[in-house]
């Protein structure tokens, strides 16, 4: 087959979990189709054996932070045209040289819409793959959603409720709905890179990890580091336990101070983005646990790469979580902001290390059996035939 892929954000300027699911997706599926990637300009990667093209832009990188707001209104506006502008020259050269069967869009917005409409134009098959929503949904990124949406012939969905948190959100009739084709395809985990090092015991250097990016208001809210902090609290307060929790990841400290509390670094330890991946696999295995308390996910790719690792993970029941973890069987799953539930959990855990060894191994053991990247792509093969 001959698919063209489109995503806003890629490697490796952002290096959350869906960009790293695309990565991967790519250079998986080039091994049997043509596959051609369309990108914004700042994103200047080479992949080998797949064509790749870019979408001007005026302003490739600009420091929000330090603008007003008439100058970032007006930089907004000329980045959206020239995007829009060469979307419009770029894209239908790419679909009529490369002779594209199949278009795939991450992540709805209206650069996403633009490229649905105009593969629709050019009688293309078109879909949307989405890996998570906003876990506060405002009236832009709604729009945006629903007008991607209305130009996909098909949706992707990488966690069994996401589509249903979509539709009770959006303001386009559901009639429009009723002949779309809803396919579920979960993340895939290299199973053979995120394993265990079983040479010799690994020494443990805390108790919990998190591994996630803290940049925004946005990312601080859904990833529910206020009901962590609160539940470490509670245990040093309630149990005197003075845990050593390592946070991994990008981290605003001045909005993390403003949006939690002055001292929480009294509480974690922020240790920093991690660029090298083998670096980041011996930080997760030189602690106890791995925590996720998120208030919104998709399916988290961090969580599924501790899980491969055979650690023993605490997450919140929301999103994909569910469907990767099975309470007490593979891992513990924990109301979401509920601070004193994780704050027994985690207490329960640390005192049992027989708990932690089982849910280590039968978290392994689902993640090769249902979750490796073989078998999925065997999936969307099969979904990308059905289009």
């Amino acid at each position: 087959m001959k698919i063209l892929i489109y995503s806003y954000n890629f490697l490796p300027k952002n290096r959350g979990g869906m960009e790293k699911f695309i990565f991967s997706l790519v250079q998986r599926l080039k091994k049997n189709h043509e596959i051609s990637l369309l990108l914004p300009k700042r994103h200047n990667i080479y992949i080998s054996d797949i064509k790749t093209y870019h979408v001007c832009e005026i302003f490739p990188n600009y420091n929000r932070e330090n603008l007003s707001r008439l100058k970032l209104l007006i930089k907004d506006f000329l980045q959206f045209l020239s995007n829009i502008i060469s979307m419009s020259i770029v894209l239908p050269r790419v679909l009529k040289k490369n002779k594209i069967q199949i278009v795939t869009v991450f992540q709805p917005s209206l650069y996403s819409t633009l490229v649905n409409f105009i593969a629709l134009l050019f009688k293309k098959r078109t879909c949307i793959s989405l890996r998570g929503i906003e876990g506060d949904v405002n009236l832009f990124y709604q729009l945006s959603m629903d007008s991607t949406f209305l130009f996909s012939r098909a949706v992707i969905i990488n966690s069994k409720d996401l589509f249903d948190r979509y539709l009770k959100t959006t303001y386009i009739p559901r009639v429009l709905f009723s002949n779309k084709k809803v396919y579920y395809l979960p993340n895939g985990i290299n199973v053979d890179y995120w394993k265990p090092d079983k040479t010799d015991k690994v020494s443990k250097e805390s108790d919990l990890i998190f591994v996630g990016n803290l940049k925004d208001k946005s990312q601080i809210n859904n990833k529910g580091i206020k009901f962590l902090y609160e539940a470490i609290k509670i245990l040093r307060e309630n149990n005197n336990l003075n845990l050593k929790v390592l946070i991994i990841g990008h981290a605003n400290m001045y909005l993390l101070k403003k949006m939690i509390a002055p001292d929480i670094e009294k509480y974690f330890n922020f240790y920093g983005f991690l660029e090298n991946y083998s670096t980041l696999k011996t930080k997760i295995q030189k602690s106890k646990i791995y925590v996720l308390p998120s208030i919104s996910e998709g399916m988290p790719n961090s969580l599924m790469e501790a899980m491969a690792l055979e650690m023993p993970c605490i997450a919140s029941n929301v999103g994909g979580v569910p469907e990767l973890i099975e309470h007490n069987v593979d891992g513990l799953i924990s109301e979401p902001k509920n601070p004193k539930k994780l704050a027994d959990l985690i207490r329960l855990l640390l005192e049992d290390e027989n708990l932690q060894k089982k849910l280590g191994i039968n978290a392994r053991k689902k993640m090769v059996n249902k979750f490796n990247w073989n078998q999925i792509i065997k999936k969307l093969e099969i979904l990308y035939g059905k289009l």
